[in-house]
């Protein structure tokens, strides 16, 4: 019965190290006391951020790769600039690839956080804006007087376009609001709520610069114009 056991454990090991191609994942390759074969090593891959210019003290995650001592391991790193999360990568330790040792190797990624600046106009209006930490735009969003929410948000910093949703203030997810549209950079575009004609025209620059204008034709004088250049400062803000 020992020895059917044994053969069944080495199986389940020869399996495993074909299909991983040397590196092994930590609960595959750790005994019951949590400790690796001897020869066996470990590499811990740590992802952490913070504000450019000061210490990257927050982890945002962490991977454990073991595998026989003297094969080769490579670690990548994690896109946290896309998808709403508008973080750069600023650098990273010199041993992203390397081989095994008897002790622990310590790779780490290194990303600058976005800064949030918030702006607050007159009437209830105001701009809120995600700028990355070399100056891009992640998301632009604006909360007019007429009770319309505009959000633009950048989804792929290597594509030039913003995805945009014309909402009700009230729409917390944006799915349920008035229209969403995919606006190009280099080009003007003009939408008009169908329920009171309000007229709000968007020009975006080849770089992701924004101006934004809203105009009420009837029951209001709204008449709101935002610049904010490429780089995410706001440049105008004329609120009536």
């Amino acid at each position: 019965m020992m020895l059917k056991k044994w053969l069944s454990l080495l199986g389940i090991f020869i399996v495993i190290g074909i299909v991983g191609g040397g590196a092994f994942s930590q609960t595959a390759t750790e005994n019951h006391q949590g400790k690796l074969p001897k020869n066996y090593g470990k590499v811990v891959v740590q992802y952490v951020y913070g504000k450019k210019g000061h210490p990257p003290n927050d982890l945002w995650s962490s991977q454990t790769l073991t595998g026989r001592i003297g094969t080769h391991y490579q670690t990548k790193a994690k896109d946290l600039l896309n998808q709403e999360g508008y973080m750069v990568l600023a650098g990273h330790s010199k041993n992203t690839a390397g081989t095994f040792k008897r002790h622990v190797t310590h790779v780490t990624y290194t990303y600058w956080d976005y800064s949030e600046i918030q702006h607050e106009f007159k009437h209830g209006a105001d701009l809120m804006l995600d700028v990355t930490a070399d100056h891009r735009i992640g998301l632009f969003d604006r909360n007019l007087q007429d009770c319309v929410e505009v959000v633009m948000e950048r989804p792929n910093f290597a594509k030039p376009y913003y995805d945009v949703t014309f909402s009700t203030r009230n729409d917390t997810n944006h799915g349920s609001g008035l229209k969403s549209y995919r606006y190009r950079f280099g080009t003007t575009t003009r939408f008009k709520d169908p329920r009171n004609g309000n007229i709000y025209t968007t020009t975006l620059t080849p770089k992701g610069g924004i101006t934004f204008k809203a105009v009420a034709t009837k029951h209001s004088t709204m008449n709101e114009l935002v610049v904010v250049n490429d780089r995410g400062k706001l440049v105008t803000a004329k609120i009536k």
